[in-house]
């Protein structure tokens, strides 16, 4: 009886800590799943989290595995990086070299009025491009903004990716609200192993509200 009780109040525990993310500060909604020819399916959110390295606040995509099919794995091609267009320069063959963005980011303010972007540059590190292989019914967290930024000095946040860089104030009096559009295109050559399955598909992932710091 007393292993049982142990047993019950240790399950107890872990689920407790799963459920309790303290390193979650913000979280929009899922979006709608997004189903490819043969009916898997993926959706998605962003979050704005603490990051368990260096205490850093950042943007996050957080993945899930939603197809009605059970059994198998997704291989999804997270491609992170910004896709320059190279200014339309040509490549070797004379063709104009022109590559569509994975990662498509707005911030609107409390209007609906796009925010413009703020100056400054980055030289540090980023996320870029990779493969990850999601089991049936999984979720996956991935880092989204550039491995520096967040909450300045001054208590404004930074919000960096490569592409794109806004500056929020400390004290300001609007709300802002942070959306992507999330685009997997993985390589033509790639192959799937054995049970696994090659996902290509476009996420809307519902705007997030970025929490400001009031007067």
């Amino acid at each position: 009886m007393k292993a049982a009780t142990l047993i019950l109040v240790f399950g107890f525990r872990l689920c407790c800590f799963a459920v309790d993310d303290t390193y979650i500060l913000a979280a929009g909604n899922w979006s709608k799943p997004a189903s490819d020819l043969l009916g898997y399916a993926l959706r998605g959110r962003l979050l704005l989290c603490e990051s368990p390295k260096d205490k850093g606040t950042a943007v996050y995509l957080e993945l899930q595995e939603c197809s009605e099919m059970w059994g198998g794995c997704l291989d999804v091609y997270c491609n992170l990086e910004p896709s320059v267009a190279l200014g339309g320069h040509p490549d070797a063959q004379g063709r104009k070299r022109v590559e569509k963005a994975a990662a498509i980011w707005e911030l609107r303010d409390a209007s609906g009025k796009l925010v413009p972007q703020s100056p400054g540059g980055f030289g540090g590190g980023a996320p870029g491009a990779s493969w990850v292989s999601m089991p049936s019914d999984s979720t996956v967290r991935l880092r989204a903004s550039v491995y520096g930024g967040g909450r300045l000095e001054d208590g404004s946040l930074s919000i960096f990716f490569l592409s794109n860089h806004w500056v929020i104030p400390p004290r300001s009096t609007n709300d802002y609200y942070l959306s992507c559009i999330f685009t997997v295109d993985p390589p033509k050559n790639q192959v799937a192993l054995p049970e696994h399955h090659v996902w290509q598909g476009t996420l809307v992932l519902p705007k997030m509200k970025i929490p400001v710091q009031r007067p």
